[in-house]
């Protein structure tokens, strides 16, 4: 600010993607909305009736660090039993490498998608994504990622572990499913409508 003379506005990755959604679909006041992206980690973001979930340090929503009981692997973060030492994109290379290496890796889904170690990635994936619903009993949950977008991804499945895990008979299944936009630049538009969202603030 400083430098440029101009308000500046820092915001997480996962809040830039969820607030491009909110703004498409015109979700601003209209419940919860929670967001889960699958890709080199976990990114989560949740969105109550017209605003973010930040907490007091703005790192509220961390999903891929919530731990998993009696785990021994260690998390990039340096804690213990992260979600996303089980649930992200570089577990299920890991996985392919140990089992398929001389397959090409975008295909481990449609080649591997009934085999033990692709079953529980899924589960893995679908814990924290359970955990989440059964506390705030969104609205509607938006999922995008790369994971979720390789080729073969079976979603089918996926949905059947996190429904295993949701709470009867509420939330259980009562609530919408919507695929995050694969705009290219959605996060960059959530940016901007974010930034206007703040200025509108201060302006008032």
């Amino acid at each position: 600010e400083d430098r440029l003379k101009l308000p500046v506005f820092i915001n997480k990755d996962a809040n830039n993607l969820l607030q491009y959604e909110i703004a498409v679909h015109g979700w601003k006041g209209k419940g919860i909305t929670i967001g889960i992206y699958y890709g080199t980690g976990i990114g989560n973001s949740v969105y109550l009736e017209d605003h973010f979930l930040g907490g007091k340090h703005g790192t509220a929503c961390d999903l891929g660090h919530i731990p998993f009981y009696l785990s021994d692997r260690y998390c990039t973060c340096g804690n213990r039993g992260c979600a996303e030492c089980y649930a992200s994109g570089h577990v299920l290379r890991d996985i392919w490498q140990e089992n398929w290496p001389e397959e090409e890796f975008p295909l481990i889904f449609k080649n591997h998608s009934s085999d033990r170690p692709v079953q529980e990635f899924l589960e893995a994936m679908a814990i924290p994504m359970a955990s989440e619903i059964n506390i705030f009993d969104p609205d509607r949950v938006v999922v995008g990622g790369g994971v979720i977008e390789m080729e073969g991804f079976p979603e089918e499945a996926f949905w059947d572990y996190v429904y295993e895990f949701t709470r009867k008979p509420c939330p259980g299944r009562d609530f919408d499913v919507v695929h995050a936009s694969r705009e290219p630049g959605a996060g960059t538009a959530g940016s901007a409508f974010y930034a206007f969202e703040q200025l509108e603030k201060i302006e008032k």
